[in-house]
């Protein structure tokens, strides 16, 4: 629940909110993808970690002071975490909806559009379209957005088929 407070506090201080969440996600990834136990480390002095982070250059510097509280507050270890309840935040400020699709061969440009044209007058929202590619579902298409999972690909079409055969034979 730290987290979600966090980022309430977060996104309600900062003035430029587009720049601050790509500053915090290209934080998030760089993170991520290496070792940052140095921020969690209790062993290494809080100012020694504030000098890391005031050599970051380019950063934001409303980003910048949230990081320095974290690092005051020893609650550098939710960083990711509390970077999604933030873009979570943001997206639903901005009635933006990330949609997830999986297709067996990549979209055409003209579907591609006609499917974000469909859905954003569906949820009545503006929609990012994440594509991933999977020949396992040989056709159609799989939809996941929220907490919702429109699944009309030919794979699971012809597995439900396979059950309702093996049903009738039994």
């Amino acid at each position: 629940m730290a987290s979600q407070s966090y980022a309430e506090v977060l996104y309600s201080a900062i003035s430029n909110k587009e720049d601050c969440a790509y500053d915090l996600n290209v934080l998030n990834e760089t993170f991520m993808s290496s070792d940052y136990e140095f921020f969690n480390s209790y062993v290494i002095e809080k100012n020694e970690k504030k000098k890391v982070l005031k050599e970051i250059t380019g950063l934001n510097e409303e980003v910048r002071n949230f990081l320095y509280t974290l690092v005051d507050n020893n609650e550098f270890k939710n960083f990711t975490q509390i970077i999604k309840e933030f873009n979570t935040i943001f997206l639903n400020e901005k009635n933006i909806i990330i949609v997830n699709i999986e297709v067996a061969k990549n979209l055409t440009n003209s579907l591609r559009k006609e499917v974000i044209d469909n859905l954003e007058t569906k949820l009545n929202a503006f929609v990012v379209l994440k594509e991933n590619i999977n020949p396992v579902i040989i056709g159609g298409i799989k939809i996941q957005y929220k907490d919702y999972l429109i699944d009309n690909s030919i794979v699971t079409y012809l597995n439900n088929l396979e059950k309702e055969i093996r049903k009738e034979v039994l």
